[in-house]
């Protein structure tokens, strides 16, 4: 695998920095394109905020381009064009379809199931990307047979936990602090991020046995000092993230896929925290329709509390209407004591999350052969 002139292949990677998801699934699909093509690959890495944060502490050596935020990647990737080879675009429908049509581009989409039947007609040069890989999860494969964008591979989930480790069990996990997992606080929609942080904060400290641990992006944590300041938040790698939910005495998080996979695959059980944007509501919501059985109660008492948002929105209009619903239900006690009281239920607290959202083998590592043979024809 080489790009011109046998030279090693000029590979960029983006991802949206809209939370931990596409960051992670960016740092899962560039570990498993080493682990497959090693030096073949000359990458690089291009991003803003978590996004770069997480791909900087891959340890693969890279090229570094910061975008500044989600609004200039179409312009800096088209100023990169000329130097690359080839393209993977995690989760930025704008900027895929930019440079499609004058660079071999690949789509890694983990939200498919979100689109709507019109929702790449702003996007033109979508119909000329060289794949386009979706999660086969809930209905997201018949979703974008309706968008008419061509080239959709659906894949695994797309994860990378690491090989299976000597785990402590639930003994010995019994002192040892929860961690909260808040990635999504920095987004490219304005909101009342620092209403919801204050709540979530106080919610997890009431139910906490001692204090928590708090993993969130280095960003989030410069911008809401005033809450961390006697927080123990930390902003850690891919690798050091999963190792800490491993031997946390709890995991909880909002309902992002990406969290909910990995816990799923690491067999541990979550507690789930409100929703931070649309995306979770939605999530929240096909987890139960797919898999209702098999949850514990505080993803209905979420179910109920996030009802009046609508189901077909916008993203835009989704995400302000769970900002403004946040700062509605989120200071209820009757609401807080709800979610408590369901955290302790022993369906929740004990019970690992389905079986049927793991996969023998990562969706990464589907992509990663995929790619290259896409690139050696």
């Amino acid at each position: 695998m080489s790009g011109p002139g046998g030279t090693p292949l000029r590979l960029g990677l983006y991802a949206l920095p809209f939370g931990y998801g596409p960051a992670s699934k960016a740092v899962a699909v560039a570990q498993a394109v080493h682990r497959r093509l090693g030096d073949g690959v000359r990458w690089t890495f291009v991003s803003s905020g978590l996004g770069l944060e997480l791909l900087r502490r891959t340890g693969l050596p890279a090229r570094v381009v910061d975008t500044g935020s989600v609004h200039e990647a179409e312009q800096v990737g088209g100023e990169l064009r000329p130097t690359l080879d080839a393209m993977i675009v995690v989760m930025h429908r704008p900027l895929a379809a930019r440079l499609a049509p004058e660079l071999p581009v690949f789509c890694v989409d983990s939200l498919a199931y979100m689109w709507r039947p019109d929702s790449f007609a702003g996007f033109p040069g979508i119909r000329s990307v060289r794949r386009y890989w979706v999660q086969d999860l809930f209905d997201s494969v018949e979703v974008m047979a309706r968008t008419g964008v061509p080239n959709v591979r659906a894949v695994p989930p797309i994860t990378d936990v690491g090989p299976e480790p000597t785990d402590a069990g639930p003994a010995d996990r019994a002192g040892a602090p929860w961690v909260a997992s808040l990635g999504g606080l920095l987004n490219p929609y304005p909101g009342s991020q620092h209403v919801y942080l204050a709540q979530v904060l106080r919610l997890v400290a009431d139910a906490s046995a001692g204090p928590p641990v708090v993993l969130t992006s280095a960003g989030a944590i410069d911008r809401f000092g005033d809450l961390f300041a006697e927080v123990d938040a930390r902003s850690l790698s891919h690798d050091a993230a999963l190792a800490l939910f491993r031997r946390a005495g709890a995991v909880l998080a909002p309902p992002g896929l990406t969290t909910i996979l990995e816990l799923a695959q690491l067999g541990r059980p979550m507690l789930p925290l409100p929703p931070e944007n649309y995306s979770q509501v939605l999530n929240l919501r096909r987890l139960l329709r797919h898999h209702g059985t098999e949850l514990g109660p505080a993803w209905r008492v979420l179910d109920d509390a996030y009802r009046p948002i609508g189901a077909d929105l916008p993203e835009g209009d989704g995400v302000r209407a769970v900002h403004d619903l946040n700062e509605r239900v989120l200071p209820d006690p009757a609401f807080g004591a709800a979610l408590a009281e369901a955290w302790r239920h022993p369906d929740q607290r004990d019970r690992p999350l389905p079986a049927a959202l793991r996969a023998p083998v990562s969706g990464a590592a589907v992509i990663a052969a995929d790619l290259a043979d896409c690139l050696r024809r």
